[in-house]
């Protein structure tokens, strides 16, 4: 891999989301090149909090059909891949899954989700120490999403493939074959698990998306995809979210110090955690005609990438928003996306990163990290390994 020795250089999606410390070539990006133009990649990306909100919030002309990830174009996960269309298949597939993630139903895991966290964290406790994310932030989402979508047990099988179904070689742009694997064999599984639940419908999420067939709202083909999707962001972004929060408060003491003595601070520093190390970095849209955008003309047919990392930090939204700071004053952030793609998993996800912090910061303020093993992924920047002392 080589990169050329311009502090910019030639930005590649592929190169920085996994790097130690990716923020200050982003910055650049929004102060010197707003519209930037990487032509190995045929790629343009949008860095400014306003320009990125803006185009996120117009499908109509930034279109979500050719795929919504740089390293895969639809289809990858299959038909029912929610994130990789346009209305109205959009909102007919967001339309069945929209009544198990409302504020209410959200709210009625809170204490499933604290007996989880005091079932995975107790060990570590008694121990003292042990790897964070293999023993709390991995299988906390996990236990959760499993449990949404009616699967039995079936972790220790399942996350390793979700792990390879995501993880990527940095630098690359090709999908290793065992990513290509382990999705079919996630959608195999759904498929099985959906054929049970057409037969025996249970209280669960696939029963819902079964039972969504006989409406027409759901396509048999798309059954497998959904599920799937579902499985993997109700997993990969918490799991990130989670071990971001370790790791910078250790690095903050400051800022643990003032969340322990005001635990009523927690959901604020939540969001001020997602903007600051943003789990999903990016997403692509392909555009439906021609646009200009700060004097540059953007073809129809070509992708343009929607940097979140980069405007969850614009310092014309945010005051010194290269600071971390918990007692922030709250504001819409872009984490979990914008517009209609808008993660509907987003309050979930919030919920079991408070619980966490909540957790520790009650039993362990004074806890320390070790070195973080960053996630191999494209899209997603998160810790695969995070030693903790307790």
């Amino acid at each position: 891999m080589t990169m050329l020795p311009t502090p910019v250089g030639l930005y590649d999606p592929f190169v920085h989301t996994v790097m130690d410390d990716p923020y200050p070539i982003y910055r650049q990006l929004r102060n010197e090149y707003p519209v930037f133009h990487n032509p190995d990649r045929n790629l343009w990306v949008l860095s400014r909090y306003s320009d990125v909100q803006s185009v996120a919030r117009n499908w109509q002309v930034f279109s979500s059909s050719a795929g919504s990830d740089i390293d895969v174009g639809f289809g990858f996960f299959g038909a029912g891949d929610f994130g990789d269309s346009d209305p109205p298949k959009h909102d007919r597939i967001r339309g069945v899954l929209r009544d198990a993630f409302t504020p209410r139903l959200i709210q009625e895991l809170e204490d499933k989700i604290r007996r989880q966290v005091d079932e995975l964290f107790d060990p570590l406790f008694e121990r003292g120490s042990g790897e964070f994310v293999g023993e709390v932030g991995s299988n906390l989402p996990l236990a959760i999403i499993f449990g949404m979508l009616g699967y039995r047990d079936e972790g220790a099988h399942l996350a390793p493939l979700m792990y390879d179904a995501l993880a990527r070689v940095p630098g690359s742009n090709l999908i290793p074959k065992r990513a290509i694997q382990a999705v079919q064999a996630l959608k195999d599984h759904a498929e099985v698990v959906a054929e049970e639940r057409r037969k025996r419908p249970q209280d669960d999420l696939v029963s819902v998306i079964v039972a969504a067939e006989k409406t027409g709202d759901i396509l048999p083909e798309e059954v497998s995809a959904i599920c799937v999707l579902l499985m993997l962001a109700g997993w990969n972004t918490t799991t990130a979210l989670v071990a971001n929060s370790m790791w910078l408060l250790a690095r903050y003491p400051d800022q643990r110090r003032l969340l322990t003595e005001e635990p009523d601070r927690i959901p604020g520093a939540i969001e001020e955690i997602l903007r600051f190390e943003s789990p999903a970095q990016h997403h692509t849209r392909v555009l439906m005609k021609d646009v200009e955008i700060h004097g540059h003309t953007i073809a129809a047919g070509e992708r343009v990438l929607l940097l979140w990392a980069s405007a969850n930090r614009d310092e014309e939204r945010w005051v010194d928003s290269e600071k971390f700071d918990v007692a922030r004053e709250p504001k819409r952030n872009l984490a979990f996306g914008e517009g209609i793609h808008h993660c509907i998993g987003a309050p979930l996800a919030r919920l079991e990163g408070r619980i966490v912090v909540e957790k520790v910061l009650s039993r362990s303020p004074d806890f320390e990290v070790g070195e973080a093993e960053r996630f191999p992924g494209v899209m997603l920047r998160g810790i695969s390994r995070l030693p903790i002392s307790l």
